[in-house]
């Protein structure tokens, strides 16, 4: 017999032991069919199976596919051991090295907590038919891509750490558990995210290559830290009209987020919501109060865009570091400011208190690592003698002012303000008026006017306001504010 011959009959039982199709006619059976097949790297099964089955399947060590389309997972019952039916117990996979998976085709299959931990699936297709997946089911496995679908319930850290995994697709998916994709370092993309309605504590903290996420007007809420550490280039949250706060430090440490929005629905954003974000430049939000430690470190972000006319309240350590900032203005809004607010504001030079009517109230060090006597304050009246009798306040270079004074170092521009029956008229002697913005003394902006004239009339008779605070923007940069009374 020669060599050839030998190899003819060789080769059909190496097929047949590197893949193999059986058919058990009850559960129990796998192990007598596969037989001494040590060498198996494709096994498909066509009938029932059970708990003894799938722990004789995780044993072959050399499987690198496995196909249970059409297997049925039966009841096992063995001394004191009790699987159900339609169940892929507990950690039964985990580190399972075969790449290839197909689960069970039956209705209402549980996957249970930790199944495939560890393991080396490269592609993850999640059918309807499986009814629940349990806690860190994926964890840490080899995954590269996942199909989900809406129909399944996903629990806590499903696919915590899988660090290969660079593509899903949520299919229908709306609620995203907690630290579902935690630590995936590689992922780039998710699919689907415009129909997310909940994205739970953590959910992608640490993923990042994750430079885009789509939010959607359908989301209602963002956990804790759910995009903290990721890539996030944009955190554009615009369409979601639901969405009323924010959990704590959910972008913070997003390295290379430069811009954020929200609607207008949103009032409330959680404590170190940007925690950390150097290259933030811009937010558009519409809140009243910067919470505890929004914007630490932000050392790229336009002042005007966190703290805005609105602003009752700046927290605790809300803008430390923020070492940019020249010149700060504060609005008649501003009734408080926190704990190290404005810790290490080393660049300040100025600051404009024109358009208060009552001198803010600091926490402790709020000004820590300011030098602020060389930082001029500049206030109105009898404002300023407030500011100079207040403590931490009084530590800055007060600069009085009547009120049509301008700040400008190189010449003093008149602008004067005065009630003409119901319309206050204002006049700029020299450059034009930019803006005129009318407050009243709560903070509340009443009107803003974009001019271009020497002189601009506004209209009160809407308003039964008896005291006005008046702010003038002159073409040239320079600013006033009067305030004015009606008789």
């Amino acid at each position: 017999m020669n060599r050839f011959q030998i190899l003819c009959l060789i080769l059909p039982a190496w097929i047949s032991a590197a893949a193999l199709t059986i058919s058990p006619t009850e559960a129990g059976q796998v192990k007598s069919l596969v037989g001494s097949s040590s060498d198996l790297s494709s096994l498909a099964i066509d009938g029932p199976i059970s708990y003894a089955d799938l722990k004789y399947i995780a044993g072959l060590k050399n499987l690198q596919s496995l196909d249970l389309s059409k297997a049925e997972i039966a009841v096992f019952r063995a001394n004191d051991e009790y699987y159900p039916e339609n169940v892929i117990p507990s950690g039964i996979f985990a580190g399972a090295r075969f790449t290839q998976f197909e689960f069970p085709s039956s209705a209402r299959l549980v996957v249970e907590d930790a199944a495939f931990a560890g393991a080396s699936i490269e592609e993850l297709f999640i059918p309807e038919t499986v009814a629940s997946v349990g806690e860190g089911a994926f964890a840490g496995s080899a995954v590269k891509t996942v199909t989900l679908n809406g129909s399944t319930d996903f629990g806590t850290s499903v696919f915590a750490d899988c660090t290969a995994l660079d593509n899903v697709s949520l299919g229908g998916l709306s609620t995203l558990p907690a630290r579902m994709f935690a630590g995936c370092t590689a992922l780039t993309a998710v699919n689907g995210a415009e129909n997310v309605t909940a994205i739970g504590d953590r959910a992608f903290r640490g993923d990042a290559a994750l430079a885009s996420f789509e939010f959607g007007p359908s989301l209602k809420s963002v956990g804790t830290e759910a995009f903290a550490g990721a890539g996030l280039e944009v955190a554009d949250l615009s369409q979601a009209s639901s969405l009323t706060s924010l959990a704590p430090r959910v972008f913070a440490h997003n390295a290379a987020l430069t811009y954020a929005a929200f609607a207008p629905a949103l009032k409330d954003l959680g404590e170190g919501v940007f925690f950390g974000c150097a290259s933030l430049a811009k937010v558009d939000a519409q809140v009243t109060e910067i919470p505890d430690y929004a914007y630490v470190n932000d050392t790229s972000l336009d002042i005007a865009s966190a703290y805005t006319p609105t602003t009752t309240t700046i927290g605790s350590y809300a803008l430390k570091g923020m070492d940019q900032v020249v010149q700060l203005n504060l609005y008649p809004a501003l009734e408080h400011i926190g704990d190290h607010a404005m810790q290490g504001m080393t660049g300040l030079e100025s600051i404009d208190a024109r358009e208060l009517t009552a001198v803010p109230t600091l926490g402790e060090n709020v000004w820590n690592g300011v030098r602020q006597d060389l930082v001029k304050l500049y206030a109105l009246g009898d404002l300023a003698d407030d500011f100079e009798s207040t403590a931490q306040w009084q530590d800055f270079d007060i600069v009085k002012l009547s009120t049509t004074l301008t700040i400008d170092s190189e010449a003093v521009k008149t602008v004067s303000a005065h009630f003409d029956g119901s319309d206050i008229v204002i006049r700029s002697a020299h450059s034009p008026i930019a803006e005129a913005v009318l407050y009243d003394t709560a903070g509340t902006l009443l009107t803003r006017i974009a001019a271009g004239t020497t002189t601009v009339t506004i209209e009160t008779s809407q308003w039964t306001n008896r005291i006005y605070i008046v702010g003038v923007t002159l073409a040239d940069g320079t600013r006033a504010t009067s305030k004015l009374i009606r008789k």
